[in-house]
């Protein structure tokens, strides 16, 4: 049975049963920190209609749709690494109400550092 779906860095999917969240989670986080060239930039995990997908930027993008409705997209900033890895983790086990209840705010307004590629450049 397939419990969530992700979206690797060159936009490969996969349908993951729950013993793989941790895995699935750590490589994707993985892709975005050797990301060199300003191309596939980012990383999706979805389950029941709540994807979130990270960038390379640290930038934390929330997606939803709600009674067959795309909802506006929600953003934050994932800083630390944990952070990322935090939210896709919880994505994934279902744990969607902790989602939702994050700082989200309504635009991705200027972000400064990647955070992924700090140590890279």
């Amino acid at each position: 049975m397939t419990l969530f779906q992700s979206k690797s860095r060159y936009g490969a999917m996969g349908r993951h049963a729950s013993d793989e969240v941790s895995r699935v989670v750590e490589a994707l986080i993985s892709e975005l920190e050797t990301e060199q060239f300003d191309e596939h930039t980012q990383v999706a995990v979805a389950r029941e209609g709540c994807c979130v997908t990270v960038y390379v930027s640290g930038l934390v993008e929330l997606a939803e749709i709600l009674d067959d409705a795309f909802e506006p997209s929600r953003f934050l900033r994932a800083r630390p690494r944990e952070d990322a890895v935090e939210v896709l983790t919880w994505v994934a086990q279902g744990r969607l109400a902790a989602v939702r209840a994050l700082a989200w705010l309504p635009d991705a307004s200027a972000w400064e550092v990647d955070v992924f590629r700090v140590a890279t450049r």
